[in-house]
């Protein structure tokens, strides 16, 4: 599965005209001056551009009036307080902790703009960071300047998992165990909670009140905070990192969000309905090849790992982007066998899937290409060759991945190599087959470890 998609060109020129087109039509006023005008907006940034966040903080400052989260927690939990709030209240937070806030010093100065930041902590167990990702996240040096400067931080789990696909014990040690590390690290009160991926569930809530010593988590779910909003619901609204003023503004008012919503539920249903029949139909008529289902990144690693192999195993091959790339670099001389049960809509007497892939592998007519029509569990009940690449792209929740692994991966040479497909869902959250990964791995008696990843795709291969 591939990761989320990049915006095309056009796409962000659609919304950068639209953007402009309900400002000229006051859209965005009338939100902030009527509908949002007594609750308080939070925005929140991941690893925003230094010139972008300081042209979104000219509009903010003349539009909004910047408060701290602090003072919004506190007004929360006091009826008095809400009502010293000022008007058009905005809450500036940023995700992840990337070193790129750290840039952003001369325009928190320039402003006087208090900003959290929901950081992982486990990026800071040294000044200089973790080996082989220093530059990527804040480091304690980075992380005291900003301090210093008038941001203040939060946490945001230990590992940035989802938590409600963890155990409890797990879930709680996530929440916990951050905040217990960023204050011992900086020396600071962190009071202030990130749900990773904005998941979480009524177990999150009940461990988040109940002893964790936070006194708020925002969530990824767009709205406004109210007097009576829970301050461990707390709704934001997401702006891009290079985001134009003019489709932050709309950003800001909610409008994106409101759409996506009419979207999902009125038109996604048939939209999408519209396009698997023109796929169906551009499929049966050769009009276009496979649709991929990994990123450029994920293509690499294939491409790296099958190189030279001769004996490739595709378990999940839908209509064959993945061996598309294997085939480019594999062993002319190898062998590569394709086992997916293979259905569509006519299936078993038709599978377009597999039609398609049979017709874009057909360039590589020299190769040893063997179509295997089967669920994998039943194809491994004859099976007896080494393999020297294995790539599992079928099952994705856990029981069905621990199958196929416990069924393979018994195969696999011992300078072989496993690819893991579709760890992550397009939004982030860890599959099934994810799960099971990070567990095999944090068992020491696991007979391998993890050789390299990219976006959703795990490379494993065995100890020695």
């Amino acid at each position: 599965m591939s990761g989320r998609p990049m915006q095309s060109r056009a796409e962000r020129y659609l919304k950068e005209i639209f953007s402009i087109i309900m400002r000229i039509l006051f859209v965005p006023v009338f939100i902030r001056e009527f509908i949002a005008r007594d609750k308080v907006t939070i925005i929140s940034y991941h690893d925003p551009d230094k010139d972008v966040f300081r042209a979104h903080m000219r509009y903010i400052t003349r539009h909004y009036r910047i408060i701290g989260l602090d003072d919004l927690v506190a007004a929360l939990r006091d009826k008095e307080a809400w009502r010293e709030l000022p008007r058009k209240a905005l809450v500036i937070t940023m995700d992840d902790g990337f070193c790129g806030n750290h840039g952003l010093i001369p325009v928190l100065d320039e402003f006087k703009a208090p900003v959290m930041i929901f950081t992982r902590p486990d990026e800071i167990g040294s000044i200089g960071g973790v080996p082989g990702r220093e530059g990527r996240y804040l480091n304690k040096s980075q992380m005291r300047d900003l301090i210093e400067h008038g941001a203040s931080f939060g946490a945001h789990s230990m590992e940035h998992l989802p938590l409600t696909q963890l155990s409890h014990e797990e879930s709680a040690y996530e929440m916990a165990g951050s905040k217990d590390l960023l204050e011992g690290a900086l020396s600071v009160k962190v009071d202030h909670f990130s749900y990773p991926y904005g998941d979480y569930g009524a177990r999150e809530l009940g461990i988040l009140r109940n002893g964790s010593r936070y006194r708020s988590a925002r969530t990824v779910k767009p709205g406004w905070v109210g007097p009576g909003t829970d301050p461990y619901e707390l709704p934001s609204m997401g702006v891009g990192n290079k985001t134009s003023v003019n489709k932050m503004v709309l950003d800001i008012t909610g409008i994106f969000p409101f759409l996506r919503v009419i979207r999902s539920r009125f038109f996604e249903r048939h939209f999408n309905n519209y396009k698997s029949c023109m796929s169906y139909v551009t499929g049966i008529f050769n009009l276009r090849g496979p649709i991929r289902q990994h990123t450029q990144a994920q293509a690499g690693l294939i491409k790296r790992y099958a190189g030279g192999r001769k004996r490739l195993v595709e378990i999940g091959v839908s209509e064959g982007g993945s061996a598309l790339e294997a085939l480019k670099v594999m062993d002319p001389k190898g062998t590569i066998w394709l086992i997916d049960p293979y259905r569509s809509i006519l299936y078993p007497y038709f599978s377009l899937s597999m039609k398609i892939a049979k017709h874009a592998l057909g360039k590589f007519n020299d190769r040893d290409i063997v179509f295997i029509r089967d669920h994998s569990y039943n194809a491994v009940k004859s099976w007896s060759e080494k393999i020297d690449y294995l790539l599992i792209d079928a099952n994705h929740f856990e029981e069905g991945f621990m199958k196929d692994w416990n069924a393979w991966s018994r195969f696999v040479a011992d300078d072989g190599v496993v690819l893991v497909q579709s760890t992550k869902s397009p939004s982030g959250l860890m599959t099934g087959s994810g799960i099971a990964i990070r567990r095999l791995l944090a068992d020491p008696g696991f007979g391998w470890y993890m050789a390299d990843k990219a976006d959703a795709t795990v490379v494993l291969k065995r100890k020695r």
